[in-house]
């Protein structure tokens, strides 16, 4: 899968990112039956670090493809179910002691069952939920977010839902 984006906000040469150790996740972009984006929040203020908004997806599990990290990560954050799921590149987002490469997904919610929801201890203590938006909506609220602490994520989570927008159209 293509990179389309390395956010490099601690100014490490080529050299450097190269030799940190790579964690791997997957993300989604998801649209609900009225073309909202599906969003997770979560209560940072528990790590003093404010209100999140981000995308459904984790870390990548040992011996998982990213398209199946990705659909079970939708299916434990959200309870969604998905249709196809389609590719839209990669982020690698640079770390003072790390690289997170996260693979961009999209695709269109068919089913929900929120009842069977996996939540993480850390994701209950955050008491993540999720919530649908419009597409403009959801690109404001990203980008009032955009904090020392969140901007790296941020600016992942607007790459990708820009560029999944912009699949989607080139597709229709």
């Amino acid at each position: 899968m293509k990179n389309i984006l390395t956010i490099n906000l601690v100014g490490k040469s080529n050299e450097e990112i190269e030799k940190l150790p790579k964690a791997y996740s997957s993300r989604a972009v998801l649209f609900d039956e009225r073309g909202n984006v599906v969003l997770m929040s979560c209560d940072s203020e528990k790590k003093n670090t404010g209100q999140y908004y981000g995308l459904p997806g984790g870390h990548i599990e040992e011996g998982e493809t990213p398209e199946v990290s990705c659909k079970r990560e939708i299916r434990e954050e959200s309870g969604f179910e998905i249709t196809e799921i389609i590719p839209i590149g990669t982020i690698a987002f640079v770390k003072e002691d790390s690289v997170s490469v996260s693979y961009g997904f999209t695709g269109q919610v068919v089913s929900s069952n929120q009842k069977e929801l996996q939540l993480t201890d850390i994701e209950k203590f955050e008491n993540h939920a999720t919530l649908s938006l419009p597409f403009e909506k959801t690109v404001s609220l990203l980008n009032t977010q955009y904090t020392l602490h969140h901007r790296g994520k941020t600016l992942r989570n607007l790459t990708f839902i820009l560029e999944a927008k912009r699949l989607l159209k080139k597709q229709s």
